[in-house]
């Protein structure tokens, strides 16, 4: 179920960010940044660095949309039920970042950003249904990652968005980075499988010869298909692993239809509960985080801060001497005596 209350929407395209959020920590936890810790010892590199990196983004490009998405547990995803092995040789999770991942969810909520994430669901899938259901010509979206799964993601209204290098990878930028198109993506990774998510594609193809190949041949079944054109040796790996490549490119294709609710007008961003946010940045010790809190604090609490330094001051009652004007005559008498004075306040 979604609401797609397109009322929120008129002519003008609208941006919505959506942040892999699981993709994002682990690259904030091993960023090249010194270790951090809190002021009772709490470990806060990863926190600190993904903070620092939201606040960014919101600071400088001006989410009309936001939403972050994050994984399930692995043990109950439909992935390990097709393939028992999908993402099994993964380490174990660095003792120090479990609980930084509970306090950047934290950190999340209390900004008041919709958090969306589904047992058995992976994050990606999550991305893919929110680019099925509201990418349009109304709407582009941004998916906050480098995550190579999301390419086939990539169209008119999609791109991924890098906020450490702030760099935008369209369809235009992969072709010349990478030697294919988002909709050759998935072929082209079944071919040379996935070692991070330990999914086998055909031993001895490599990123180079699987680009190559579906480049000539146009998908990986063509390739399959005519196989007997190649070495003798990468003919016999591709026909006896075909299978297996099959098998790659249903796990690498992302489900664009999860059921889950997803309702566009609760993305809507309108900026943060900065006075939640200060409460943890004050326990971590997150000094110059706090002093940019305030620029992108919601709207309404800005109003208010703004009301609080305005009457924050004593006013004291002093006697001068008043003269209302309300009358033309009055009004001419007083322009004639200010014609005559140097100084004006």
């Amino acid at each position: 179920m979604f609401h797609n209350n397109h009322d929120h929407l008129t002519g003008e395209v609208k941006k919505l960010y959506v942040i892999d959020g699981h993709w994002q920590i682990f690259r904030a936890y091993y960023a090249p940044f010194r270790d951090l810790h809190s002021p009772s010892g709490e470990p806060t590199r990863a926190t600190y660095v993904f903070s620092t990196i939201l606040m960014k983004l919101i600071a400088e490009r001006k989410p009309d949309y936001l939403a972050v998405t994050l994984d399930s547990g692995r043990e109950l995803l439909e992935r390990v039920k097709v393939y028992p092995q999908y993402k099994a040789t993964r380490a174990k999770l660095p003792e120090d970042l479990s609980p930084q991942i509970s306090r950047i969810v934290e950190i999340i909520q209390a900004m008041g950003l919709p958090i969306l994430q589904k047992v058995g669901v992976e994050g990606d899938d999550i991305m893919a249904t929110i680019v099925h259901r509201f990418a349009g010509k109304n709407m582009k979206i941004f998916l906050v990652s480098r995550d190579k799964d999301l390419e086939q993601l990539i169209g008119p209204n999609v791109v991924l968005y890098d906020p450490m290098r702030d760099k935008i990878i369209d369809a235009e930028i992969l072709q010349k980075e990478k030697g294919y198109p988002p909709e050759k993506a998935i072929d082209v990774h079944a071919l040379r499988g996935d070692a991070s998510d330990n999914v086998p594609g055909i031993p001895g193809i490599g990123p180079k010869t699987a680009v190559k190949l579906i480049n000539k041949y146009g998908s990986l079944e063509q390739v399959i298909a005519h196989a007997d054109e190649l070495t003798p040796r990468l003919a016999e790996n591709i026909q006896k692993y075909a299978d297996q490549a099959r098998l790659a490119k249903e796990l690498i294709t992302l489900d664009d239809d999860v059921d889950i609710d997803i309702d566009l007008s609760a993305m809507k961003f309108h900026g943060i509960d900065a006075d939640s946010v200060r409460v943890i940045f004050e326990q971590l010790g997150f000094r110059r985080l706090i002093d940019s809190l305030d620029k992108i604090a919601d709207k309404k609490q800005k109003t208010q801060l703004a009301q609080q330094v305005l009457f924050a001051g004593q006013t004291t009652a002093r006697d001068f001497d008043y003269r209302c004007v309300d009358s033309i005559e009055e009004l001419d008498d007083l322009a004639k005596q200010l014609r005559k004075v140097q100084c004006l306040a």
